[in-house]
């Protein structure tokens, strides 16, 4: 463990051991520089040494109850200049900010002034303002939740026309292409004889494009799931190398035991095929034709040897290399020659899989888009109901987006019960979410054949779609009246009315107009929506306006960051006015260490990936990785940093400074694949991220509610969450090049989306936010949320930095005491750090601590912290409206390397009875007290006060430790 004296020492405790790929040197470097020019500041940190604070996630409550923590630590002389650094996560970065903004202002003239004012003892209208906008929301009340609801809707509004009109060309393209095809109509029903009466009779209008998925599935998917058994098994892989290596007794043994081949049975198909067409074969008396089958035969069969000779045929990359070697040295041996005949079986299989997977794919979706297109065309032509359908349709729909904020709840994280959906949930809300989609894009597709028809009738509709009851009732009348033969009846709308028409088989119909598709209206519609759409992708900046990120970004920044402007004190300004002095750009948030004895801010976020970009940053579970902006740069996942000195000089603008990138991507693969510029020593690349103020970047850090939550992204919640337009996170333009098509694994896909990202940026990455189609750093645009949906505590970065003495305020939501934050710390610490973290047990804090002294009744073991009904030592049964026996706990973190340890403090939210009576009073009326649900930003004075004063006492109750026997173990 490293000396906790007082002396001003280097942030690097141990660099002969530290993880360069987690902690590179220069980022090191550049970190220490500041780290030791602000302890200068600072002066001696007594005998519990210098701090590490990590402020957990969790809104509002987080950030009062860190508050008060802050408050106490204020009053224990230097206690608050000792921290280095200061990590925070969603609601832990709203304190994090208001006390870095706090440090940088200008009436703050020396490092005493900052504890005055968390005391109240200097500018206390600081404190007031927090208090008295603890609804930062809404401050105003029902004034301003008009406003937000306004904004709420107008935004949801215009996400709706942006996407629906991109979809509507879609459709429309669908509508001109089936226009041109229909001349090929007829001709496609005489070969399916069956497709026109099984029209007519059904109770849809079936698309023609019902044909496409059968053909797809025949000619595809059946054929290249029966080519992956005609690949040779692994013996007659072995015999057959045995035979060319010459040991060919037992191998000739071997392959005779099976003398039949496995293409002999697609061989035999093929022809039993050309018989039944050739001889169209009745099935006995019944007059069943076999030549279906015969068809099917020879299709399906054909295209079987076919794509198992173009899969063979394709050579394979290590068979090249064989090959090669082959011509250098003809010296093969046997196991040389078994190790490549079970490569070759085991790559076919795996060719034809992967095939037979896009294949099923394909199939399937255009099997849904039939039935769209099947389900649109059907809504038209009974579209008389169609109001009441659409009625129908917005009702729950707007119920839904008005009901955002209860809906947000489920979308809360952090790993507890009542943050997240459970499994079962999530399958509901699936379900829920495909009827949704399903619907609204049933509806784009009617109105792409209204376009098409001109608004009329379809005359080739099936007549029990096109009539309504009444009008069948009366053709009914008219057929049984009528005289001689009558055929069934068509009715047609001509000039606005019905008229009926009577067709016998010796006379022509009536001269009746009939509408037809018209394709000049479809291509003219399928412009004006290309048109638009176009216009609409061209406006980036709606993809992250027309989210609520901008009104919560506004919101906090003004309550927190505004809470140390001079501007907004007293009488003067309401909160929901904008005013300078607020927001901050992140070149000058860090001050020059040579003022103020600021710690350095670590801003935590996640970045969302859920399909396979190659960043080589995240793992699958995870479906996202971390991000930490600080005063030196960024950090992505363990080993990708950007080195930036954002915090060295705060009249310069790192963007679009020179910067150093690990991995360097001459050598490896790299996210930062920035513009390279010349220079002698490391190479240096051009920081192009975009720039962002302070407000925005806690904002993202907060953005819980959203379309990518991390690990917890699905694709029903996805779809609900954009469709009420709950989208809090934001795509970050990082100015790095796009991740290289060549190493797509599917490159038609890639090339296609590629091209319409390029086209229609904006509605492609809606339509990823919907579909949680999130590609990480693939890309140039990062979706970027809340950094709880990575790592809610905060001690991710600080455990990076093998910091001495770790403090973590979690008081993320955690109803039940499942300490779902810590596991998931401990987990990725020593999954990504090689860091095994310890807590104490009894007997340990028994041994560090008097038993029975305040301080080992505010310090337990982890089992102490949970709340319920306690019989002496042992905890009976949860209860919430039961009590803890302690308040914080203490564990040791072992690195790889030997000799070095951390030690860590873990301070939880947690009631032991001996807190103030106002607090045990709030406590008694609210059971979930001190873990309410992170969905209520809307804190009153009481509950405000709760939280701050609950913080302020654990913290008292901890100080002797900090300040005395904090190096003692």
């Amino acid at each position: 463990m490293g000396d906790s004296g007082s002396s001003i020492r280097p942030v690097i405790f141990d660099p002969d051991r530290q993880d360069e790929r987690a902690y590179p040197p220069k980022l090191r470097e550049e970190e220490e520089e500041l780290v030791v020019k602000r302890r200068q500041i600072a002066g001696d940190p007594g005998p519990g040494g210098w701090l590490g604070v990590g402020l957990s996630g969790g809104g509002i409550r987080s950030a009062t109850f860190g508050l008060g923590v802050f408050q106490r630590w204020a009053s224990s002389a230097g206690l608050l200049r000792r921290i280095d650094y200061l990590s925070t996560v969603s609601g832990g970065g709203y304190l994090g900010s208001f006390l870095g903004r706090l440090w940088g202002r200008n009436y703050l003239k020396e490092p005493g002034d900052f504890e005055k004012v968390l005391q109240g003892e200097k500018s206390p209208q600081v404190l007031r303002f927090l208090r008295e906008n603890g609804r930062y929301m809404a401050p105003n009340g029902a004034g301003d939740k008009l406003l937000v609801g306004a904004m709420v809707l107008r935004n949801w509004f215009s996400v709706q026309v942006v996407l629906s009109v991109f979809l509507l060309a879609f459709f429309l393209l669908l509508q001109v292409v089936r226009i041109e095809a229909g001349r090929q109509w007829h001709w496609v029903a005489q070969v399916v004889p069956w497709l026109h009466p099984w029209t007519v009779a059904s109770p849809l209008w079936w698309s023609p494009y019902v044909l496409i998925p059968p053909v797809i599935f025949f000619l595809f998917a059946f054929p290249l799931g029966w080519a992956y058994w005609l690949i040779e098994p692994a013996g007659w892989a072995i015999a057959r190398a045995s035979m060319k290596s010459g040991d060919s007794r037992s191998s000739r043994r071997r392959w005779e035991a099976s003398k039949v081949p496995p293409w002999a049975g697609v061989l035999v198909a093929l022809v039993m095929g050309i018989v039944l067409v050739t001889f169209d074969l009745e099935l006995g008396s019944t007059g069943f034709g076999l030549k279906g089958l015969g068809w099917f035969l020879v299709v399906t069969a054909g295209a079987t040897m076919l794509w198992w000779l173009v899969v063979l045929s394709i050579p394979l990359r290590k068979e090249t290399v064989s090959t090669e070697s082959a011509t250098q040295s003809d010296d093969r041996t046997l196991a040389e020659e078994i190790d490549q005949a079970l490569y070759r079986r085991l790559a076919l299989r795996n060719r034809l899989s992967v095939g037979l997977t896009w294949a099923l794919t394909a199939t399937g979706g255009l099997l849904v888009l039939a039935l769209i297109d099947s389900l649109g065309q059907t809504l038209y032509v009974v579209r008389s109901d169609v109001w009441a359908y659409l009625a129908v349709l917005a009702a729950p729909l707007l119920a839904f987006v008005s009901s955002a904020q209860r809906i947000a709840t489920f979308f809360a994280p952090g790993p507890n019960k009542e943050g997240r959906l459970h499994f079962s949930l999530r399958w509901i809300a699936t379900l829920a979410a495909m009827i949704l989609m399903l619907c609204l894009l049933v509806a784009i597709d009617a109105g792409s054949h209204a376009i098409a028809w001109g608004f009329q009738t379809p005359p080739s509709a099936p007549a029990n779609l096109r009539h309504s009851p009444k009008e069948q009732k009366d053709l009914t009348v008219a057929i049984h009246s009528s005289q001689g033969p009558v055929v069934p009846l068509d009715l047609h709308v001509v000039a606005g009315r019905a008229e009926l028409s009577q067709h016998t088989p010796d006379s022509p119909s009536a001269a009746v107009a009939q509408p037809q598709r018209d394709v000049r209206s479809a291509v003219a519609a399928l412009g004006m929506a290309l048109l638009l759409s176009w216009l609409f992708g061209r406006t980036w900046p709606f993809v992250d306006r027309s989210s609520h990120h901008s009104l919560y970004a506004s919101r906090l920044t003004r309550a927190y960051l505004g809470a140390s402007n001079q501007e907004r004190w007293g009488d003067g300004p309401s909160i929901t006015q904008v005013l300078p002095g607020d927001d901050l750009d992140m070149a000058r948030y860090w001050p020059p260490p040579s003022e103020k004895a600021v710690p350095l801010h670590l801003i935590n976020v996640t970045i969302n990936e859920t399909v396979d970009g190659r960043s080589q940053v995240q793992q699958k579970d995870r479906k996202g990785v971390g991000m930490a902006l600080g005063p030196c740069g960024l950090s992505v996942g363990v080993r990708h940093h950007a080195v930036v000195a954002f915090g060295k000089d705060r009249n310069a603008d790192p963007y679009g400074k020179p910067c150093i990138v690990y991995p360097s991507p001459d050598k490896e693969t790299s996210v930062f694949r920035y513009e390279k510029v010349k220079g002698e020593g490391e190479p240096r690349y051009v920081f192009g991220g975009q720039p962002l103020p302070l407000g925005d970047w806690v904002a993202i850090s907060g953005a819980a509610f959203s379309t990518g939550t991390g690990a917890q992204t699905s694709l029903g919640i996805s779809l609900l969450a954009g469709f009420a337009n709950v989208r809090l996170g934001r795509w970050w333009d990082s100015g790095v090049s796009p991740m290289p098509r060549d190493i797509r694994s599917f490159r038609l896909g890639a090339w296609t989306e590629n091209l319409l990202s390029y086209a229609f940026p904006v509605q492609i990455c809606l339509l990823d936010e919907f579909l949680a189609r999130f590609p990480g750093t693939a890309r140039k645009h990062w979706y970027l949320s809340d950094g709880g949906h990575f790592e809610n505590l905060g001690g991710y970065e600080l455990i990076r930095r093998r910091l001495p003495l770790i403090v973590i305020v979690d008081a993320e939501q955690d109803t039940d005491y499942e300490f779902g934050g810590l596991a998931n710390l401990i987990r990725k610490a020593r999954l990504d750090f090689g860091a095994e973290i310890e807590l104490l047990g009894g007997s340990e804090l028994d041994e560090l601590l008097e038993k029975g002294s305040e301080l080992r009744r505010c310090i337990g073991s982890i089992e102490e912290l949970r709340r319920g009904l306690w019989e002496g030592e042992t905890l009976k049964a949860a209860d919430r409206a039961g009590l803890s026996r302690a308040h914080v706990a203490l564990a040791r973190v072992n690195y790889r390397s030997p000799g070095w340890c951390s030690r860590l403090i873990y301070i939880k939210p947690s009631l032991t009875g001996d807190e103030p009576e106002d607090v045990l009073e709030y406590h008694r009326s609210h059971p979930d007290f001190p873990h309410e649900s992170t969905a209520d930003q809307f804190f009153d004075e009481a509950q405000w006060e709760s939280y701050r004063r609950l913080g302020d006492h654990i913290a008292e109750k901890l100080l002797p430790f900090l300040t005395e026997k904090a190096a003692d173990w």
